[in-house]
């Protein structure tokens, strides 16, 4: 759901340059590689950026999954695309602020789910 609103948020902003559900370095087919929820690329966005949309449960309950999460931003990172992920709890609560915030490659966690 939060993938969706975010989407929509996107398409009623009418931010151009992005797809959606984008295969990188091979995708689902490679290890290492990624499905990226949000991909903003040139010639609109440079450098070229990935927001995660980060499910609190799916994300954070699993220490295997912080893991991945965490190797997979260092790889598209010294790749160099900037990471921003982004609590889906936020997307429900403060969706405005908190993805204005990632247009410009910031990185906001309001949730109170993380202090």
């Amino acid at each position: 759901m939060p993938e969706w609103q975010t989407y929509l948020w996107l398409i009623r902003n009418r931010i151009r340059g992005w797809d959606f559900q984008s295969s990188l370095l091979g995708g689902r087919l490679f290890l290492g590689g990624v499905v990226a929820d949000f991909l903003f690329s040139p010639p609109d966005w440079t450098p070229s950026m990935v927001w995660r949309v980060q499910g609190e449960f799916f994300h954070y309950e699993s220490t295997q999954k912080q893991i991945e999460d965490i190797l997979q931003r260092v790889t598209l990172e010294n790749k160099g695309y900037v990471v921003v992920d982004i609590l889906g709890n936020d997307i429900a609560t403060n969706r405005d602020e908190v993805l204005n915030a990632a247009l410009e490659g910031r990185q906001l966690f309001v949730s109170p789910f993380l202090d």
